[in-house]
């Protein structure tokens, strides 16, 4: 696992905006844009409750004075110091500068109160290998603090995120059956709060 620092932004920020607030930051920055606000175009997959970030913003380290000080606190929904997995990442580059392609489901997930949820949270990785078939990277994001957070992020645990290379393996592949979504449901209903988990559709950048 390693550190990492998550700046959550809110609807309305425009990418030109983002880029100069970056600009302050030192080492490898990933710029996640919004494209849907409820982070998934198949309401078979859309979570219970709304979202509502326009672009998330990646950093390594827990760089919690560095974002305060690159991006307005007007902008911010908040942000999350995290321990981060790197679960797989089959087909996928190593991150390098420029727009990445495909497209990244970012889930801000609750805990389930009274769940097992470390040990069951770190399990779903085999769920995601056998029905998610068009994702090419995975990553889990443990909540370690938040800083400056709305309501919207007070009972995030994690940061799940799931890359799809092309946008046919998200609309196509999401699935690997017709029995796929019940399993997937089975399994983080042990542990997730739906109430209190939302997510959003990216395109990524580099820098």
């Amino acid at each position: 696992m390693s550190p990492h620092a998550i700046a959550v932004l809110r609807q309305g920020v425009t990418p030109e905006q983002v880029g100069r607030w970056v600009t302050a930051l030192a080492g490898a920055v990933e710029i996640d844009r919004g494209i849907d606000p409820v982070g998934d175009l198949d309401p078979r997959r859309r979570w219970a409750s709304p979202a509502g970030a326009g672009a998330v913003v990646q950093i390594q380290g827990h760089q919690t004075e560095a974002l305060r000080s690159a991006i307005p606190a007007h902008a911010r929904l908040g942000i999350l110091l995290v321990e981060r997995r790197e679960l797989w990442r089959d087909g996928a580059a190593a991150p390098t500068p420029g727009d990445q392609g495909g497209l990244t489901q970012i889930s801000f997930v609750a805990a389930r109160p009274g769940a097992d949820f470390a040990r069951r949270y770190a399990r779903h990785i085999d769920i995601v290998r056998t029905e998610h078939p068009g994702v090419a990277h995975y990553r889990q994001d443990v909540v370690v603090d938040r800083v400056d957070t709305d309501t919207m992020l007070d009972d995030t645990a994690a940061v799940s995120q799931l890359w799809f290379a092309t946008e046919s393996d998200f609309a196509d592949r999401y699935y690997a059956s017709d029995a796929s979504p019940a399993i997937v449901r089975t399994d983080v209903e042990a542990f997730l709060d739906y109430e209190g988990t939302w997510s959003v559709l990216t395109r990524a950048h580099h820098r």
